[in-house]
């Protein structure tokens, strides 16, 4: 099957130039001061001004743009990495198979690929080791709580 060409889009970048006054009137411009659309007529127009196309800067070549700054890695700072068993939350372990990044329990032996987030490992350290992922002080509150409704039940 021969491959169609595309069509053009309708729409094209044109560029028109802009008209120029002149100072001497036309012929069929009439010698009144103005003219009926509310322009000056080209008596008025000021003789000091430059016409508008010699007013208009001539594009100019564009430089490079300089190249973009090195980002700055992210440091870890979710909570699950204090549970990993090195004290330094920046280690990072790999697996020996694959070389991708992974989380390794502190507690057990059970190991999460890392793929950005902490949602694995925090629901295990929140269900097998009750290790809850808030602070104190919410857990002082949810105390608190939990005891004063077993006060009024």
């Amino acid at each position: 099957m021969p491959q169609k060409r595309q069509r053009p889009l309708p729409f094209q970048r044109t560029i028109i130039p802009r008209a120029t006054r002149s100072n001497t009137p036309s012929a069929n411009q009439s010698s009144a001061p103005s003219s009926q659309n509310g322009t000056p007529a080209p008596s008025e127009a000021s003789t000091s001004a430059p016409p508008l196309a010699a007013s208009t800067p001539t594009p100019t070549p564009r430089s490079p743009a300089p190249p973009l700054p090195e980002r700055k890695k992210n440091l870890r700072n979710s909570w699950v990495f204090n549970h990993m068993p090195d004290i330094d939350i920046q280690t990072k372990y790999h697996n020996e198979n694959t070389n991708v990044e992974e989380w390794r329990c502190q507690y057990c032996t059970k190991v999460y690929a890392l793929s950005g987030r902490t949602g694995a490992p925090g629901r295990h350290l929140e269900e097998y080791h009750n290790i809850p992922w808030k602070s104190p002080r919410d857990i002082a509150v949810k105390n608190i709580q939990k005891s004063l409704a077993e006060a009024f039940t």
